[in-house]
């Protein structure tokens, strides 16, 4: 992976301490990130932030699926339920038959 640009991230010292805890072996915090994230990385502070930072935007594209599933659902009207219905009927007929 190629290094385009580095940020400055301030942290507060919840967030320092939470850090700390991520780069020491064993702990929960550093367990459940490599639970998540269960690719082999360094301890250094630039890797564990990386991973958090991976995470973080893999919730946020989860997110905005969940989002996009929502409106698509509540844009849905009697047809279309009708035409969906339609369809899992004649799939089930055609798996019956088969």
């Amino acid at each position: 992976m190629k290094t385009i640009t580095r940020k400055s991230l301030p942290l507060t010292a919840v967030e320092a301490g939470e850090l700390s805890a991520l780069r020491v072996e064993g702990t929960p915090e550093r367990n459940a990130l490599f639970e998540l994230m269960p690719e082999d990385m360094s301890t250094s502070e630039a890797a564990i932030l990386r991973a958090v930072f991976t995470l973080g935007r893999q919730r946020l594209h989860e997110h905005m699926l969940e989002r996009g599933y929502a409106a698509e659902r509540d844009e849905e009207n009697d047809e279309d339920r009708a035409a969906r219905a339609m369809l899992r009927f004649r799939l089930l007929a055609s798996s019956v038959r088969d």
